[in-house]
């Protein structure tokens, strides 16, 4: 049996005991997932996997895993956010380690390279990127492999989630097509190229994390399964200049260059994660930016960073003197102390201003957690102009100019919602629809910018469930609300009301064979008082109306 394990927040130095099988309800609930934004159809990165095989001599305590060949070439494998394990990877264990051959890597010997999979196994393993042919066969990127497989063929994502369990309305070959798969197998047929065998035993399929994924049926870029979020303690450091240069897409800034001195220049990538403060960034402003030193950087000059913050001095307030970035832990009620860098203890008060990075407040979206639990681990950006004169200098309640910022992060766990998605009111949502004060035991669905309800199960709620009638033929529905027959069609967007026609802005859709209707049209074609949606939850009801109908979040 294949032993699936996922790269968690420890590594002992003399084996690998990392496992991650995520708990699953509605299909999706407690499954953890990270949120990646700037997803473009169709935009695969450049791949060209290589590989390198030999024994385990060491583990080190950052799970760096060095390996070393019958030749005695040694290569080092770092591990990332998708790293895959497969097997029992330990010292004196035979492993192949596979890497991005396309990517950066770093000047140094023993070769660092970042590995996106380390198997242990006695099978033949190929790791590619792998597309769907009209012969029904799935080949690798390289042209070496044809993967061909059975009803009975295990295919999991890298967490161990059962593919086939979780497709999301997509079919088999749509999760598969253009995916990074990890093929293990013991026999092939003689075709060019060779395929493997449905029957063969040892055949395996695993489908790698991928940055971001889309799956229809979400607002958001999701992807699916764990990730690890425990990485090594960032340090954060900053550089400070004159913007020179600004690169922009579609309107939206991705990189600025910076004067430090006379004739030293540093680069700045900005992706959906990075906090801007500040006015909008402008060719003469003096910017300070703070990067993750713990990440690797290309060997390019200037040298570039991801800014995890980017702050504009021109106009920031004066009386913020001082910026500090770094992950807090848990001091004491009130205290927080930094992981790393110069340090810090940010101490706070009641009055202390503490926002999410979209601006939304810290203590208006708790989501069930106390400050302290919502603060500790965090990577926050903490602005102030006093501290007191201890060893490691802490900030002062009664600073004026104090106030935190919590950064978004790739994954945080939010108890009682749905998805694990970065904190703020922006993205936490919890999916739960409420019909008269009552909660559906179903989820609403968004696709093409509208948000979507169970139209049975809400129907039924609302005891008229007895009256729906549908036609196969015609894909029409008609039910009947207690005055008027109603008659509504799968992608139609006008729906009958008697001899009244009524268009709503989104069709009727089906989802998994179940039919889905804009949540509007409780109100506006079924006849209920009010259908509005507020902190992620959607309210059918026969309350008092509303003066304000809200049709979005």
């Amino acid at each position: 049996m294949v032993n699936f394990k996922r790269l968690g927040a420890t590594a002992l130095s003399a084996v690998l005991t990392l496992s991650a099988v995520p708990v699953m309800a509605n299909g999706i609930t407690n499954t953890l997932y990270t949120f990646d934004g700037g997803y473009q159809e169709n935009a695969q990165p450049l791949l060209n996997f290589g590989s390198f095989s030999g024994i385990v001599t060491e583990i080190g305590l950052d799970g760096s895993v060095r390996v070393q060949n019958a030749e005695g070439g040694t290569v080092v494998f770092t591990m990332g956010i998708n790293t895959f394990l497969l097997g029992d990877v330990v010292v004196g264990a035979e492993v192949t380690g596979f890497y991005n051959a396309s990517g950066f890597m770093t000047l140094q010997y023993p070769p660092h390279h970042e590995a996106a999979v380390i198997a242990q196994t006695p099978h033949s393993i190929l790791v590619d990127r792998f597309e769907f042919q009209e012969n029904g066969y799935f080949v690798s990127a390289g042209g070496e492999l044809a993967l061909n497989f059975g009803e009975d063929t295990p295919i999991h994502f890298a967490d161990g989630i059962n593919v086939r369990d979780a497709l999301y309305g997509r079919t088999l070959e749509e999760v598969l097509d253009g995916r990074k798969l990890v093929v293990t197998y013991a026999a092939t047929n003689r075709m060019i190229p060779a395929g493997t065998i449905p029957s063969d035993p040892a055949l395996s399929v695993t489908v790698l994390f991928e940055t971001a994924v889309h799956l229809p049926g979400f607002g958001i870029d999701l992807e699916i399964g764990a990730g690890n979020t425990e990485l090594a303690v960032p340090s954060y450091q900053y550089a400070t200049g004159i913007v020179t240069y600004i690169a922009k897409t579609e309107g939206e800034i991705t990189r600025i260059r910076l004067r430090v001195e006379e004739d030293i220049y540093v680069d700045f990538n900005k992706d959906h994660l990075t906090h801007v403060m500040g006015a909008d960034i402008a060719i003469g402003d003096t910017v300070k930016g703070f990067y993750n030193a713990m990440l690797p950087t290309p060997m390019i000059w200037p040298p570039q960073y991801t800014a995890r913050v980017l702050i504009n001095e021109n106009t920031q307030e004066e009386s913020a003197l001082f910026n500090f970035v770094g992950r807090f832990e848990l001091l004491d009620e009130m205290s927080f102390i930094s992981e790393s860098g110069n340090g810090l203890i940010l101490n706070i008060g009641d009055d202390t201003p503490l926002y999410y990075a979209d601006g939304t407040s810290v203590r208006d979206n708790l989501y069930g957690r106390t400050l302290q639990e919502v603060l500790d681990g965090r990577t926050l950006v903490v602005s102030y102009t006093l501290s007191n004169r201890a060893m490691i200098a802490g900030t002062m309640p009664s600073d004026r100019a104090l106030s935190v910022v919590v950064l978004f992060e790739r994954a945080v766990t939010l108890p009682g919602i749905n998805l694990d998605l970065t904190g703020g009111s922006i993205w936490a949502y919890n999916y739960g629809i409420s019909v008269n004060g009552r909660m559906l035991d179903a989820l609403w669905h968004y696709q093409d910018g509208g948000f979507f309800v169970p139209f049975r199960a809400v129907v039924n709620m609302l005891g008229f469930g007895n009256t729906i009638n549908w036609d196969d033929e015609t894909r029409e529905i008609t039910v009947f609300n207690g005055t008027h027959e109603i008659r509504l069609s799968i992608g139609a967007d006008t729906f009958t009301v008697g001899e009244t026609e009524v268009v709503l802005s989104n069709p009727a859709i089906l989802v998994n064979d179940t039919t889905y209707v804009p949540f509007k049209f409780f109100q506006v074609v079924f006849g209920m008082n009010n259908a509005w949606m507020s902190g992620g939850q959607i309210f059918i009801d026969n309350e008092e109306v509303m003066d304000v109908l809200s049709s979005s979040p």
